[in-house]
């Protein structure tokens, strides 16, 4: 394959010292055992800025990560069927304001957990799916003494078949249309539009991607998105175990344990989940955050619309809401507000090296990723230790760029 534009490193003296700084970051946090391998891949003006595979993608045989080696993404999926659901919407096939329930009618008669008993079903549209403000919770996980009531009903019926937390019960469902069915017998968190919970709309808007394109959602994302950005490593399975990085999780005394999690990945999946459940490469992540920042482009093919990229990266949380999204999501999203998948930045962050208009969403399996369209640059940083949301290695490097600026 021909090297493409983005391929080719740059060699001024800016570069290499930016890469030396970056290397320094990278090395340091395997060496204090943060994770045990680590794989970044960052672009600058369309060109590769930083890339390297450093570290082990498997403790117990010590085999080392590869440029080339799968991350299992978790909810960094999201973004994925955001940019579907925008491609029917540039396509005239969906309207952002239409209700969800004009192409999943099951919906249609869903009521508020401790409301009236008056169905608000049929009030969700796109535009709140997306924005994850549509009163649908999520059931993926139980914590015990949450005191998420309806997350915990979506769980205990094993609405959801989410492997990156509990694998695939015997009782969840099957595909999506199955999911979609049993999720229309579930109550609403709130009525739609007036508060935010992170929820199963993505699992949601899937299924109706599958609807209106009359393809199964993991062949229309292969066809439509993965195929046009050269995104080979890319998909809901991987049979080649070797390529896969064993994902880990802390014990009590804070040492990593292989979860189990990667085995399940290596086999083709029934469900094919919106929210969740590929695995990827650092390198074709990149492309697609490359395509974000350049309008909805790839090279000379146009994947998606500018005037839909620019939906996606702007702000629709209230004060309210974006209260409710720190309180989820942590404290140190309080500068950022939620588009469509991504969380972006309202207020600019120098101390982590955030620019206003910033946008990312990172992965419950341990990756980050970044946009940040004022300077031109996006990142991929694929790591494997579950639920690590510790951002310092992404705020280090970005203000590793970023020294050049001030």
């Amino acid at each position: 394959m021909a090297v493409r534009a983005m391929d080719a490193i740059p060699t001024d003296p800016e570069a290499t010292a930016i890469r030396a700084r970056i290397d320094a970051i990278v090395e340091r946090f395997v060496a204090e055992g943060k994770a045990p391998g680590l794989v970044v891949k960052v672009l600058r003006g369309g060109r590769t800025l930083y890339e390297k595979a450093v570290g082990e993608r498997d403790l117990a045989s010590h085999a080392p990560m590869h440029l080339d080696t799968r991350f299992a993404l978790a909810s960094m999926s999201k973004p994925f069927t955001s940019v579907a659901t925008m491609q029917l919407v540039d396509e005239g096939k969906i309207k952002l304001e239409d209700p969800v329930a004009t192409i999943l009618p099951q919906l249609a008669k869903m009521t508020v957990h401790g409301g009236d008993g008056s169905p608000a079903g049929g009030r969700i549209t796109f535009h709140q799916l997306l924005t994850h403000s549509s009163g649908l919770s999520y059931g993926a996980i139980k914590v015990p003494g949450s005191g998420n009531v309806v997350s915990d009903i979506y769980f205990d019926a094993a609405i959801l078949y989410h492997r990156v937390v509990r694998g695939k019960p015997a009782a969840s469902s099957e595909t999506l249309e199955e999911m979609v069915d049993r999720l229309a017998e579930m109550p609403l968190a709130y009525e739609p539009g007036t508060s935010w919970e992170y929820s199963i709309a993505s699992d949601v808007l899937a299924r109706v991607v599958e609807v209106v394109s009359g393809e199964r959602f993991d062949r229309y994302l292969a066809s439509h998105l993965f195929a046009p950005l050269g995104m080979n490593g890319t998909g809901y399975f991987c049979s080649d175990r070797d390529k896969l990085a064993t994902n880990y999780d802390r014990d009590e005394r804070g040492q990593l344990i292989d979860n189990g999690m990667i085995e399940r990945y290596a086999e083709e999946p029934t469900f094919f989940a919106g929210g969740g459940e590929l695995v990827t490469t650092a390198g074709d992540y990149a492309r697609f955050n490359q395509m974000l920042l350049d309008g909805g482009m790839f090279e000379s093919m146009r994947v998606l619309s500018r005037h839909s990229v620019a939906l996606m990266i702007r702000n629709y949380l209230s004060d309210l809401q974006r209260a409710e999204f720190a309180k989820v999501v942590g404290t140190g999203m309080a500068n950022y507000g939620f588009g469509y998948g991504f969380a972006v930045a309202v207020e600019p962050d120098p101390s982590a090296g955030v620019a206003k208009g910033d946008y990312f969403w990172n992965g419950g399996g341990g990756t980050v990723n970044w946009v940040d369209p004022e300077n031109g640059v996006v990142g991929a940083i694929m790591k494997h230790v579950r639920f690590d949301m510790d951002l310092t290695i992404a705020h280090d490097i970005r203000k590793a760029i970023g020294l050049e600026r001030q």
